[in-house]
């Protein structure tokens, strides 16, 4: 009876142990991750622009580190599926005029989910009986 709660307890043990070094692991790959998805403040985008990056590729970026941390906090709940068309005509934009739209030029923007929004993006709330809520204006 006894070697039979001595090899028991090792097996936890050897569970645990497998456990946190996982659990370790994965937080170091995580923290790489992080790492690859900085976060930029408006003047930095504006300088970007202004260096040559395109609109398209900060929104790629964007959406990128959306999926990176939505995998694990779950908090969008839609994404506006024009993103990239719309990134694509501010960079004509600039291209031709080599001035910006207006202040927000390419500048990524999350809109809490119980505010209207023009771009036929659903209006929930945070409820999934609304997630068919369109705004109208």
């Amino acid at each position: 009876m006894k070697i039979k709660n001595l090899y028991s307890l090792f097996i936890y043990s050897f569970l645990i142990i497998l456990v946190f070094d996982a659990a370790y692991s994965n937080e170091e790959e995580e923290e790489e991750k992080i790492k690859k998805f900085p976060t930029f403040c408006m003047s930095k985008i504006k300088q970007m622009i202004k260096s040559g990056v395109k609109c398209v590729d900060i929104v790629k970026y964007f959406l990128e580190r959306i999926n990176f941390f939505n995998s694990k906090i779950n908090a969008i709940t839609n994404i506006n599926p024009n993103a990239l068309n719309e990134a694509k005509l501010l960079d004509e934009h600039f291209t031709k005029n080599k001035a910006f739209i207006g202040r927000l030029h390419c500048i990524p923007v999350l809109v809490k989910d119980n505010i209207d929004v023009a771009k036929k993006m659903p209006t929930t709330g945070g409820l999934n009986a609304l997630r068919y809520s369109i705004p109208n204006k």
